[in-house]
């Protein structure tokens, strides 16, 4: 019986569309704050801990906590 290969690699209809949604996201979270948008970006792009982001931004991690929510909602 033949060997059948699967494609792991997206199609040109899902490249598209995750193309379409990195857009998407780049243009809200560019519409933030900047006090979001820093939040955003240092914990779900550049995936810092809270603790880290605390210390860069010299503010506590539940505010940390309260600016990523507020920048997701």
């Amino acid at each position: 019986r033949p060997l059948q290969l699967v494609d792991s690699q997206p199609g040109p209809v899902q490249r598209l569309e995750e193309a379409e949604l990195r857009r998407m996201l780049e243009q809200s979270v560019s519409q933030l704050p900047e006090g979001l948008r820093l939040v955003f970006v240092m914990r779900e792009l550049q995936q810092k801990s809270y603790e880290e982001i605390s210390e860069i931004l010299e503010t506590t991690p539940e505010a940390v906590r309260v600016r990523l929510h507020r920048a997701k909602k």
